[in-house]
């Protein structure tokens, strides 16, 4: 894990603990939720990259377990080790997801990440929390 990498997580993460708790102003037929965007790369360190199939199992399993539902994106994270004059990259999935923000789905977001860095070898999955006006109907 790369100094640069863990420090930006750190702060991401430090960002996301800090999200506005003021509702917003929604518009007649929402009401304030969340969004909340993850970043799962998908290069292991001595192992082959997770597989389309183990993905797809994760999802099933244990990331929409307990969610109402997601949108997944696929993605190059991109970053740039300290020292180093090159830009490293990883096949990432960008998963978005609309909630209701109570702590039933931050536990259930937090326990998904947990996983997914125990079953694939990850040190850290980028996490993103914001204020939103939502309908889920």
């Amino acid at each position: 894990m790369s100094a640069r990498r863990a420090a930006a997580l750190a702060l991401a993460a430090a960002l996301a603990a800090c999200a506005p708790t003021g509702a917003p102003d929604c518009a007649p037929g929402t009401a304030p939720g969340m969004v909340t965007t993850l970043f799962f790369g998908l290069s292991r360190h001595d192992k082959p990259d997770v597989a389309e199939s183990e993905w797809r199992d994760f999802l099933s399993h244990d990331l929409l377990a307990n969610l109402p539902g997601a949108t997944v994106v696929e993605g190059r994270g991109l970053f740039r080790d300290p020292g180093a004059a090159v830009v490293a990259e990883e096949a990432t999935r960008v998963v978005t997801v609309g909630h209701h923000g109570g702590a039933e789905d931050r536990r259930a977001l937090a326990a998904a990440v947990e996983r997914y860095k125990a079953r694939f070898d990850q040190w850290g999955v980028g996490r993103v929390d914001s204020v939103a006006c939502t309908n889920f109907e």
